[in-house]
Parts: C-alpha cells; sequence; structure tokens
C-alpha cells in the first residue's frame, strides 16, 4: 500500500521551525532540512531557498542565516547558522 502526505505542508513545517526554534536545536534543524531537500529532489519539487535575515526570525536573540548586505553589496555571511533557511515553495504544491 502506498501512502502520501502533504509536501506543502512539510515545507511550511520546516522552514517555521527553521525560523523559531532556540539556537540549541541546530543539530534538530540540520535533520530536517536533510530530510525535507531529500524528499524534495526525490518528488522533483526542490525548488531552492534562502537564508533568513534577523527580520525574518521570531525571536532577537537567534542566530541568523544571513546579515545585512555589506557596503560592497556583497551578503554578510559573518558569524551566521547555516541552518537559519527557508524553502521555496512550488507553485502548484
Amino acid at each position: 500500500m502506498r501512502k502520501t502526505f502533504n509536501i506543502k505542508w512539510l515545507i511550511e513545517h520546516v522552514n517555521g521551525f527553521n525560523a523559531s526554534s532556540a539556537d540549541q536545536y541546530k543539530a534538530e534543524r540540520e535533520g530536517k532540512n536533510m530530510m525535507l531537500e531529500m524528499i524534495l529532489h526525490q518528488a522533483g519539487c526542490y525548488n531552492g531557498f534562502g537564508y533568513l535575515e534577523e527580520r525574518e526570525l521570531l525571536n532577537d536573540a537567534m542566530s541568523v542565516g544571513v546579515r545585512e548586505q555589506k557596503e560592497d553589496g556583497s551578503w554578510n555571511f559573518d558569524d551566521t547558522d547555516h541552518t537559519r533557511i527557508y524553502y521555496y515553495i512550488e507553485r502548484g504544491l
């Protein structure tokens, strides 16, 4: 028997966890991100990701995925957390 689940819901769940979980849950974010990417690639609906900026997090004391742009226009990844990301949802999911 084959079972299905709602991929859009899963993306929204992981995105919410990445934006709201405390810094101590970095390993859990890594695990959820890896599992989600595997599922999205397998289902053929991976649509990329972006790094969360400070204004997108629910707690100012949290680590961030990317800091404000530098004067030269490049993104600032100094002292950031690679698990603070959000996944784009493919249209039609």
